[in-house]
């Protein structure tokens, strides 16, 4: 199917704006998440920090795990020592939890009002940091919730690791957050579609219709109609196509009418030469006769000439 020039133009300029409109929506929203959640886990660094401080203010020593296999901090039993957990939690609005190894001894999570005691951590959580030693920042699943969390490792005075540390939020509301902020930059993307068809159509229409006149103008002009002129205003490229097409059909109106004159002036010519072939061909035939009738005579001359002589003789 072959578009005119204004459907192209339309296509083309909305196909435009929502590639722009889409690219800059989706970075947008991207970067906005990713923001949100930096600041975030700049946050839970912070509250870490916050939560390490309050255990070596509130238990000094180091941590340790107890011949009944329980985790101390100097000499205070931690499993089930929800203090500082709740403390931290009341001070941040972050869940809280001590690990002993991978699984939780003390913690602020909590399910249907129970504590999440004896659950474990995320696999690649305890690869992180129990095995490697490192830092762990980043979602994860906590206890069945998907969570920005940082965890840190416990170590005992031989810098053994024998637990974690953890501070997180629920990543719910930042992906609401970011949700709501998509949908808001769809809607928006969606009204500068709207707009940008509407501009588009605009647009092509400013350029379409001249094209149409002129065009039309053209084909008038092929059928010989040189009377009627591109009625055009614009000033732009378009204007100036309309009127150099009035120039030329002015110019061609104006050959074709000393072509005719002078086809006039031709017949009125030939009309003389053959009225002048007409005279011409009279007087030859006048001639002939002429001499047709001298011949004769000088026959009959020479005829008398002869009778003459005869009776002389």
């Amino acid at each position: 199917m072959r578009l005119n020039v204004g459907t192209r133009l339309m296509l083309v300029f909305t196909l435009v704006i929502v590639i722009v409109t889409g690219s800059i929506a989706y970075y947008a929203s991207t970067a906005f998440k990713n923001e949100i959640i930096k600041a975030a886990e700049q946050k839970l660094d912070s509250d870490l920090n916050m939560g390490l401080e309050l255990l070596d203010q509130k238990y000094p020593g180091q941590w340790s795990i107890g011949s009944d296999g329980k985790l101390y901090k100097g000499d205070v039993l931690m499993d089930e020592n929800f203090e500082i957990v709740d403390l931290v939690g009341e001070k941040t609005g972050d869940t809280c939890t001590i690990f002993k190894g991978d699984t939780r001894v003390s913690t602020n999570v909590k399910a249907n009002g129970v504590r999440k005691v004896g659950t474990q951590c995320a696999p690649e959580v305890a690869q992180a940091v129990l095995k490697e030693g490192q830092k762990f920042v980043g979602e994860a699943d906590v206890a069945g919730t998907r969570n920005l969390t940082t965890y840190v490792p416990l170590k005992d005075a031989q810098g053994k690791i024998i637990g974690m540390f953890y501070v997180g939020v629920p990543a719910t509301p930042y992906d609401e957050m970011a949700g709501r902020l998509a949908r808001n930059m769809l809607w928006g993307t969606l009204i500068g579609i709207v707009l940008a068809g509407v501009a588009a159509f605009l647009l092509s229409r400013s350029v379409a219709g001249p094209l149409q006149v002129i065009e039309e103008s053209i084909q008038r002009a092929a059928e010989g109609d040189l009377t009627r002129k591109v009625e055009m205003d614009a000033k732009d490229e378009i204007g100036r196509v309309g009127a150099s097409l009035n120039v030329m059909i002015d110019k061609i109106s104006s050959v074709i009418a000393q072509t005719q004159r002078l086809a006039q002036n031709v017949a009125g010519v030939s009309g003389q030469l053959k009225k002048r072939s007409d005279a011409s061909a009279r007087l030859m035939e006048r001639m002939s006769a002429s001499c047709q009738e001298m011949a004769d005579n000088a026959v009959l001359q020479m005829d008398m000439a002869q009778q003459t002589r005869d009776i002389i003789k």
